[in-house]
């Protein structure tokens, strides 16, 4: 008998163990089946935001392969697959040449969410257009070519299967008065960025990593070249005898020089030379920029070209500003008027941006 309720009472007090530890355990349970849970909407969530992203970024193409190859690719796999030519290796010697970089070891305010973030809803971008000009074009530059030229092409995908291309000369440190950055930020656009001058180049190498990246004045005949660039960190600083208010300071460094032209071949390999927008403002050397492109192997669908500055006065004969007017058309292009404010724009005879 004794035995009996000894065993009872040990099976009892094993009970209360077992429901004791079960209680005990219970909160690690709950705890456990709740972080579960919010792993599982989290990643819903991500994957949805993701594909949000994606189609958000779509609309401007026909397919998603553009997008993907322009993000995901490391700088050195971009670098072969879009330009499978030597030259590019010169150009890093000779101009500081900078690929793209990897969309992953972007800063967290480069990358593609963060400017999705900034630039608001296409195809009107809205948001954008509202920032001053520490990240935009200085007069809205960049807002009336796009909705001029090329807002309805985009809002129908007719881009033929691939990303638009531009090129900006004179692109300072990216960031201040520049007339690029949205086509590269918001319609994820493959550009190539030149500024010639040392002491804002090293700024534009940090301000906008997803572009490729020059240092030099694209405005000699042969390359190998050197001029004097002037040595101060304003926007319209540029060649002597171009950049008149500097030729007192006489405070010039030497830059390396060389042709537009075959750096507009080999950089847009993959898309035959052909780029859709190209911002021209090097303070009165347009001309000589001009003068290095071969027209018959670049084509350049609309083209804004600065034609009023410190040494083009407004309604003042200027031998630049007529000597670009020559050059544009003897090449063909179309003058389209009152689009910009000191700026002519241009655009190719077959380009299908004409202006809505």
């Amino acid at each position: 008998m004794f035995s009996t309720r000894k065993l009872l009472h040990t099976t009892k007090k094993r009970n209360r163990s077992k429901s004791s530890f079960f209680f005990k355990v219970l909160p690690f349970l709950a705890a456990m089946s709740t972080f579960v849970l919010l792993f599982l909407i989290i990643s819903t969530f991500h994957y949805s935001f993701l594909s949000s992203a994606d189609e958000s970024l779509d609309f401007f193409v026909k397919d998603k392969v553009n997008v993907s190859a322009r993000i995901d690719s490391t700088p050195k796999e971009r670098k072969l697959k879009i330009k499978s030519n030597t030259a590019i290796a010169l150009y890093e010697s000779d101009y500081n040449y900078k690929p793209p970089e990897n969309s992953f070891d972007l800063p967290v305010d480069n990358t593609v969410f963060a400017h999705m973030k900034e630039c608001g809803y296409g195809p009107d971008f809205g948001k954008y257009f509202t920032l001053n000009d520490s990240r935009r074009s200085n007069t809205n530059e960049d807002k009336k070519i796009y909705e001029r030229f090329f807002k309805k092409r985009i809002e129908e995908g007719d881009f033929n299967g691939r990303g638009g291309t531009f090129i900006e000369l004179g692109a300072f440190d990216g960031l201040h008065e520049t007339n690029s950055r949205f086509y590269e930020a918001c319609l994820g656009w493959e550009g190539l960025l030149i500024e010639g001058n040392p002491v804002v180049y090293e700024a534009l190498l940090a301000n906008r990593p997803s572009a490729h990246r020059m240092s030099l004045a694209p405005s000699c005949k042969e390359k190998g070249g050197r001029v004097q660039f002037a040595d101060v960190a304003v926007t319209n600083a540029g060649l002597p005898g171009h950049a008149k208010d500097y030729d007192k300071r006489k405070t010039f460094v030497d830059v390396p020089c060389g042709p537009l032209g075959p750096i507009l071949q080999d950089v847009f390999e993959e898309s035959s030379g052909r780029i859709d927008y190209m911002s021209l403002d090097v303070e009165g050397a347009e001309a000589l920029v001009l003068n290095t492109i071969d027209f018959e192997k670049i084509r350049i669908d609309v083209a804004m070209i600065e034609v009023e500055n410190s040494f083009c006065i407004k309604n003042e004969p200027c031998e630049v500003r007529d000597q670009v007017r020559k050059i544009m058309k003897e090449a063909g292009y179309i003058q389209k008027y009152g689009v910009v404010r000191r700026s002519d724009v241009w655009v190719h005879p077959d380009s299908p941006y004409h202006g809505m």
